[in-house]
């Protein structure tokens, strides 16, 4: 019988109970460094291209610090960039707005840090900012100019990823397979530009991780079940604003 995608989910509390009880025990499907370093102490996981400080993930820290879990992106730079996926076009078309809760109609604010045409297609880890920043370092030194992000472990993990296959369709099982005894937090979308990537891939690796683990893989949601698919939780604070402002001022002051 194939997995819903509602069957995907634990709630964040029983997640955390069933972790600390399988902790002291071995994933049966890996025995990797990545899978020996998640299960060293009760970590909760986001996996994202680049860690950045936008709303979702504020949210993934506060979740897993309620919860006394060590919040860890794992990140993918040497994936690909693709003008035709929103949540990679929002590191490079940054928003800024009041949050995906606010009720104000506050108009949002948008700054583009990347020449997206150029950049589609390419590894993100060889995209520069329009001030010729590295993008993943930019991202990074904005994660860690908010003090709410100080001390948080980010990890690139595309030597694993490409170890496993490279493309989705193949690791994305072993991926899910990893979270025996760590704690995926995740939202799963079936907007128009997500639903082929959880059915086609997301569902069908649940089930192979499942059937390798004998037990689900733990994964939470991040934001309410009500609001999962407001891309709002892909803006930033607009404290940060003035952050991008200053380095997009150095393009153009920048001596010819």
């Amino acid at each position: 019988m194939k997995t819903s995608l509602e069957q995907l989910y634990l709630p964040l509390e029983e997640a955390v109970s069933i972790l600390h009880t399988r902790l002291s025990d071995k994933n049966p499907c890996s025995n990797d460094d990545l899978s020996i370093f998640l299960g060293s102490r009760p970590h909760a996981v986001i996996f994202r291209q680049l860690a950045t400080p936008n709303y979702e993930s504020a949210l993934f820290v506060d979740l897993a610090r309620a919860y006394n879990l060590q919040p860890l992106f794992i990140e993918f730079h040497e994936d690909r960039f693709l003008t035709r996926n929103p949540i990679k076009c929002a590191l490079a078309r940054m928003r800024f707005s009041p949050g995906p809760e606010s009720m104000t109609s506050t108009t949002n604010v948008t700054r583009r840090v990347v020449d997206m045409p150029s950049a589609d297609g390419r590894r993100f880890c060889d995209i520069f900012t329009v001030w010729h920043q590295p993008l993943s370092a930019f991202h990074h030194e904005l994660l860690y100019a908010v003090p709410h992000f100080a001390g948080i472990t980010t990890i690139d993990a595309s030597r694993w990823f490409h170890s496993h296959g490279g493309h989705s369709h193949e690791y994305y099982a072993p991926f899910l397979g990893l979270f025996y005894n760590a704690i995926l937090f995740e939202d799963f979308l079936l907007t128009p530009e997500e639903k082929p990537f959880t059915e086609d891939i997301v569902l069908p690796a649940f089930d192979a991780a499942l059937s390798c683990l004998r037990v689900p893989p733990l994964i939470t949601r991040i934001s309410p079940k009500h609001n999962a698919e407001k891309a709002e939780w892909f803006h930033y604070p607009q404290a940060l604003l003035s952050e991008v402002d200053i380095r997009l001022q150095t393009r153009y002051n920048r001596p010819a």
